[in-house]
Formats: structure tokens, C-alpha cells, sequence
């Protein structure tokens, strides 16, 4: 199965202690296609933070309490959320956008993407990653779930998000 060329909605982000954020969806969805969001956060409690998954979409991933050089809240500093949501059922009328509910919310950024695909079928698969000490090398994060490592196949496509403190 060939996949169509992804394409973004606008950013959203929340209010500072915000309990919502809204990302738009992206344009031209047709029924079918595989939707994508992606939400980051920087919790207002270390350790912290909750997102509800809305009504109709599926949590695929998501690395909680992560990074950020240790639990001390403040400008580039303490821990981080990366989720990842599919929507279940693409209906083709998906337009403006969709109102995602954030608990013990510091500061938050969210993402949808639409990838066409035809008339074939999506398996979804994650990897995450993250840094534990302030850095003083480059990044290197290997693609693994666990201990799994991920299995890209020849046509397989790779959506990244990353969330920094």
C-alpha cells in the first residue's frame, strides 16, 4: 500500500495551568485516512499531568515523567509528556478543531496529521526516547519500545514529536 504525502494542522497550544487545548485538523481529510495527534506537556506537578483521550480516538503511546534533568519545575528544567492518539473512524467531515482535556497542566502543544491511505490498512508502532542529564553531547536516542526494537518495512512512514522542558 502507497501512503499519500502527510499534511499538518495548525499548533495549538494552552493557556499557562490551561485545562484544554485545541489543535486544528488538518485540511482535505477524506474518509478513510489515517489521522495522528500528538500532544506534549510540561506538567504543573513533577511526575504530573493528564490528558483525557476524546471521545472517538485511541491512545497509541505515551512516555510520561520523562527527561527534563530531574523533577525541579522551572524555565528548561523538570520532566516532560509526549502522547500519541489515532482516531478510530475517519469520516471525511472532520473540520475546525478538537477541544482535548489537560489535568495538573503546566504548558501544552498539540498536533493533528492526516496521512491518505487509499484504500489500505494502518498498523500503528512507537518508539520513544529520552535524555536524563543536561546534555553535553549530541542526542542519541535508539528506536526502541522497551526492548523492542522498532521494525521498519520498506513503504512505512515515521511521524516524530519531541517535547522539551
Amino acid at each position: 500500500m502507497a501512503l499519500g504525502t502527510p499534511t499538518t494542522g495548525a499548533v495549538a497550544y494552552s493557556a499557562s495551568g490551561g485545562t484544554s487545548v485545541s489543535p486544528a485538523y488538518p485540511a482535505s481529510i477524506a474518509a478513510g485516512d489515517a489521522i495522528v495527534m500528538f500532544v506534549g506537556q510540561k506538567p504543573s506537578t513533577a511526575n504530573a499531568g493528564t490528558v483525557t483521550t476524546p471521545t472517538g480516538w485511541t491512545l497509541q503511546d505515551e512516555l510520561t515523567g520523562a527527561g527534563g534533568y530531574g523533577t525541579t519545575l522551572g524555565a528548561d528544567t523538570g520532566n516532560t509528556n509526549l502522547r500519541v492518539y489515532t482516531k478510530d473512524t475517519v469520516t471525511g467531515s472532520e473540520t475546525g478543531t478538537l477541544s482535548v482535556t489537560l489535568g495538573t497542566n503546566g504548558v501544552c502543544w498539540a498536533f493533528m496529521i492526516r496521512v491518505p491511505v487509499g484504500n489500505g490498512t494502518v498498523s500503528y508502532g512507537s518508539a520513544d526516547g529520552q535524555r536524563t542529564t543536561t546534555p553535553t553531547s549530541p542526542m542519541s536516542i535508539a528506536l526502541t519500545n522497551g526492548a523492542s526494537a522498532t521494525n521498519f518495512q520498506a513503504g512505512d512512514l515515521a511521524l516524530w514529536a519531541m517535547c522539551i522542558p
